[in-house]
C-alpha cells in the first residue's frame, strides 16, 4: 500500500520496509508493545547524501549534482542551484 513509500520519512532512515514474511530472520527483535511485530536493523547501503545524510545508491546518476541523492538533486533544481551548487539567477 501508499504508506510503505513513506516509511523513510516516517522513521526519519535511509530505508525501511515490512515483510509478512512467516519465517523470520534469526536476527529479528519481538517488539515489546506490539504483539506479532518483529523488528530488525540493517545497515543502509550506498553512499551518504552530504546534504540530507540519507543513504542511497542513486547517488552519482544525476551527472548535474553527482554527489547527491535524487531528492536532494530536485530540491537543488527547484531552488535554482546549478550544478556545483552555484546560483542561477
Amino acid at each position: 500500500s501508499g504508506f510503505r513509500d513513506q516509511l523513510p520519512m516516517i522513521f526519519i532512515t535511509s530505508g525501511a520496509s515490512v515483510s509478512d514474511d512467516s519465517s523470520l530472520p534469526p536476527d529479528a527483535t519481538m517488539a515489546e508493545e506490539i504483539e506479532g511485530l518483529y523488528i530488525r536493523v540493517l545497515p543502509a547501503r550506498g553512499r551518504k547524501c552530504p546534504r540530507c545524510w540519507v543513504r542511497s545508491e542513486e547517488i552519482g546518476k544525476d551527472p548535474s549534482y553527482p554527489d547527491l541523492c535524487p531528492r536532494c538533486a530536485d530540491v537543488m533544481r527547484r531552488i535554482g542551484f546549478g550544478e556545483g551548487g552555484s546560483r542561477q539567477v
